[in-house]
């Protein structure tokens, strides 16, 4: 699953940290930023295990601050 987050904080040059945060088995899931552009980024979620999956999966993230020199 891939879906777009909206938020005015985020520069392209940030580092976006995600991870599950409850729902779900554990360790079936990775979570992950991706695109990362000034206002918004992606986040995708992929299914580790060989079976189908259709839980509710709580995901967290954490913006990081970055500058260039």
């Amino acid at each position: 699953a891939n879906f777009a987050v909206s938020n005015s904080s985020v520069d392209s040059t940030d580092m976006i940290l995600v991870h599950r945060d409850s729902g779900g088995t554990d360790g079936s899931y990775y979570a992950q930023a991706t695109a990362v552009a000034t206002d918004a980024f992606h986040i995708t979620v992929t299914n580790l295990t060989a079976g189908a999956l259709d839980e509710a999966v709580v995901i967290s993230f954490m913006v990081l601050k970055s500058t260039t020199n």
